[in-house]
């Protein structure tokens, strides 16, 4: 049975958003390429939150744009998936076919953005392939859907999303890209950008306390993922230390110090919180933080999200004035 400390879902987390234009790209006279985007559904107990950086160099000239349409996609497409609610037998099939939908409506948006503002000569010098204009709004995406008993991630190209779990454990639910030399990226604008999505399903009993995603901005500005992470950590105690309204006021000049001082790039952040720490979290301490990266793809097609959601049938026996209706729904479809 839930305790009092554990009844977070009963309390609306606070989502936050914000894009920092990249200190060189000030210099430059660019424009952000980076796009950021949140939403939530039924009522305020699904919440979706997506990042993507467009690839900005010269061959990817309107990846700005290419950006905004990742985020006004992903957001359109994921609140689709629960329509009807999925269940344990087919969610990996409508993961890949989510994935899919993604990348099939970009494209889709990104040519009716191309037919109503063609590229004139000089663009066109610029594209490899006349035929492929997707190159030209090529962008990164990830994404997390969170719901009452679990959350979905799903992320093509780089980028960095943490969470920081009831336990106070620093987890990286997505792996990095493998293969990738240097700045070397997947993305959208890819022909075959459908084969290199990474997913993760993440069961939990107690919802998450922090969770981030970001731009590799970000990542970049610090020396090592070691020291990224420990940054995670240390806002996360700040907002155990002083609350989360504070803290978020603060951010956005926190980002433009971050990208003055390290990347240059452009930075982009979407958080969710539980602002239910508003004294000092004696028992947070960074150097305990436990770092765990998640296993790969598959292991949503032998359903460990069921292994990972703990004590199940306890789960399932909570009194129902302890539930929302989508927890009741969701976790007696997973379990029949």
């Amino acid at each position: 049975m839930y305790s009092e400390d554990s009844m977070q879902t009963a309390i609306p987390p606070k989502i936050w958003q914000f894009s920092q234009i990249g200190a060189s790209h000030v210099r430059t006279n660019k424009p952000n390429q980076d796009s950021v985007g949140t939403l939530s559904l039924i009522n305020g107990l699904v919440h979706i939150l997506a990042v993507s950086d467009g690839h900005g160099s010269e061959r990817y000239f309107r990846s700005d744009t290419g950006s905004k349409l990742a985020i006004k996609v992903a957001r359109q497409v994921c609140e689709q998936f629960f329509d009807p609610i999925p269940i344990s037998s087919d969610i990996k099939t409508r993961l890949d076919n989510l994935v899919r939908k993604i990348v099939y409506t970009w494209r889709e948006e990104v040519r009716a953005h191309w037919e109503k503002f063609p590229f004139d000569e000089s663009e066109e010098s610029l594209l490899k392939n006349p035929d492929h204009i997707e190159a030209a709004y090529g962008a990164t995406l990830l994404v997390s859907i969170i719901t009452p008993n679990y959350a979905i991630f799903l992320q093509l190209g780089d980028g960095d999303i943490i969470l920081i779990d009831s336990n106070k454990k620093i987890i990286q639910p997505i792996e990095l890209e493998k293969g990738m030399l240097g700045t070397e990226t997947h993305s959208l604008c890819e022909q075959d950008a459908e084969k290199f999505w990474r997913i993760s399903v993440i069961g939990f009993q107690d919802s998450p306390r922090f969770i981030l995603l970001s731009t590799d901005g970000y990542a970049n500005s610090y020396p090592s993922n070691n020291s990224f992470f420990n940054m995670v950590g240390e806002l996360y105690q700040e907002i155990c230390n002083h609350g989360l309204g504070p803290i978020l006021d603060s951010l956005p000049t926190w980002l433009a110090e971050t990208t003055a001082q390290g990347s240059g790039d452009d930075i982009s952040v979407a958080l969710l919180s539980y602002d239910t720490f508003n004294k000092k979290d004696d028992n947070f301490k960074i150097d305990n933080l436990e770092i765990t990266v998640s296993a790969d793809y598959p292991h949503i097609k032998e359903l460990n999200i069921l292994k990972k959601i703990n004590c199940i049938s306890k789960i399932y026996n909570i009194r129902v004035q302890k539930l929302n209706l989508l927890s009741i729904s969701m976790i007696n479809k997973l379990i029949n």
